[in-house]
């Protein structure tokens, strides 16, 4: 998760870099901005996650 940027919720921020609502994969394995391990998780529990820290989701390894 990286700080959170009200105006790209859903988009993407450079052609490389998936993040938010554009993250298409049911469960994501996630990790918390201060390495906290969340596991596999839903990806709408994900976002959740992600809002309430006030951070972006972002997609490190889309083909792991």
């Amino acid at each position: 998760m990286s700080k959170h940027q009200r105006n790209t919720r859903g988009k993407r921020r450079e052609d490389s870099v998936i993040m938010n609502d554009a993250i298409r994969a049911r469960e994501l394995r996630v990790v918390g901005d201060d390495k906290e391990q969340y596991g596999i998780i839903p990806r709408e529990e994900a976002l959740k996650i992600a809002e309430e820290k006030g951070l972006d989701l972002v997609l490190i390894s889309p083909d792991a």
